[in-house]
């Protein structure tokens, strides 16, 4: 239940922001579908939000310039840096391989999936507030996130991995956290203006593992895609300690970069630019991220994390269609995560597994079309390889060349 304090905290928050903005030259509006209430610089009618009815970015003409992710990434690292941030590492993408967390019962999170997960100790485990190591931090974190991985390749923003930058603080003031926020609306202007920039305001109970926290959210839009947010939990509980105040900014990296280089086709800029060209989309999604995961010694199998790794590989193989066109992707996606983790296996060592998997499943699907018992040594043969010991009748007498035609038709469906 919210104390009065926390209601308090709440509607000063409001009354702060709706006064900052208004002197910064934001209108106040409230959008006509959602009845949100929502800033900009200009007069709207919607939210920006894609369910209000607002289009999402497309970009036609020729861009200008051309700034990649990774120098994106240090410009905005060294802005914070600069603004009394303290630069922390990434998480290990497995949730539960952070070792340095002592939180336990999170394992509804398979993969770190934000920046804010770095916080886990002090929310969950209510670690002391003395250690200020994570207390006001700006950290770049790989993410993985599968909710939406059937818009990938249709609506710009959206891939199954990206980079969350974010920024946060424990126990803020209401002034620090609203120093926070303009700090991002300062980068932000810095990096591409503010003309089509469209800030929503949402209060949210957010459901957080075992914690229910009361929240002011702040999204940014721009031109119809949510660039991130700015949430303001200003009571989340504690069992041994009172209630505490969180600032948790977050962006997608790549979708500020979008919108920077105004790409026609945002997957130019996800790489590699050939690849983008030819439309090979969900091979560089897929790709980009089971680098990231195998690279972080999450592997196919059976556990919940190792099938959602094996059933990316399947949606790999069939947009691939089999020409392992993926394979030249590998060290190009390597030494783009590395830019940003550490990753425990080698290129090679991931090239291999993908491809073993890649066997594994299409030989498992031959052999119960044509009523193979075969063991695990035999399933992650090469195909090819596979397919020419059944005609020599390494796995039984061969009745009919039409059913291993039928059978190889249908490992591609």
């Amino acid at each position: 239940m919210q104390s009065s304090g926390g209601v308090d905290l709440r509607d000063k928050l409001l009354e702060s922001l709706n006064v900052e903005l208004v002197k910064g030259g934001w209108i106040p509006q409230k959008c006509e579908v959602c009845s949100c209430l929502f800033y900009g610089t200009k007069k709207y009618k919607v939210c920006a939000s894609e369910k209000c009815g607002e289009p999402t970015i497309e970009f036609d003409g020729e861009p200008n310039h051309f700034i990649s992710i990774e120098e994106l990434n240090k410009k905005i690292e060294l802005f914070f840096n600069k603004s009394g941030y303290s630069i922390e590492k990434p998480l290990h993408m497995l949730h539960s391989k952070n070792k340095d967390l002592k939180v336990k019962n999170l394992e509804d999170s398979l993969f770190t999936m934000a920046g804010v997960q770095i916080l886990d100790d002090f929310l969950f485990h209510e670690m002391s507030l003395e250690n200020k190591k994570l207390k006001k931090i700006f950290i770049a974190q790989p993410s993985v996130r599968l909710l939406s991985i059937s818009k990938v390749g249709s609506l710009p923003g959206f891939y199954t991995s990206f980079i969350n930058v974010c920024s946060e603080h424990i126990n803020p003031t209401l002034d620090e956290y609203l120093k926070d926020l303009f700090l991002w609306i300062k980068l932000i202007d810095e990096l591409f203006g503010l003309q089509e920039i469209r800030l929503k305001v949402r209060e949210k109970i957010v459901k957080w593992n075992d914690r229910k926290s009361p929240t002011v959210q702040i999204f940014f839009y721009y031109k119809g895609m949510e660039l991130g947010d700015a949430g303001f939990h200003y009571e989340f509980p504690q069992k041994t300690r009172d209630s505490m105040v969180v600032s948790d900014i977050g962006f997608g990296l790549e979708r500020l970069c979008i919108c920077i280089n105004k790409n026609k086709r945002h997957f130019d800029l996800l790489g590699p630019y050939l690849q983008s060209f030819m439309g090979d989309y969900t091979i560089i999604d897929r790709t980009r991220t089971l680098v990231l995961l195998i690279g972080s010694n999450i592997l196919p199998s059976d556990t919940p994390h190792g099938t959602k790794v094996r059933s990316m590989i399947k949606d790999l193989f069939a947009a691939d269609k089999g020409t392992f066109k993926w394979l030249e992707l590998v060290p190009y996606f390597y030494a783009f995560w590395s830019g940003f983790t550490q990753l425990e296996l080698s290129p090679l060592k991931i090239r291999d597994t993908l491809r073993s998997e890649i066997y594994r499943q299409n030989n498992r699907k031959l052999a119960t079309d044509l009523k193979l018992n075969i063991s695990n040594e035999e399933l992650i043969r090469p195909t090819y390889e596979f397919v020419e010991l059944y005609i020599h009748g390494k796995y039984g007498k061969v009745e009919s060349l039409n059913k291993l035609d039928a059978a190889i038709k249908n490992m591609f469906l």
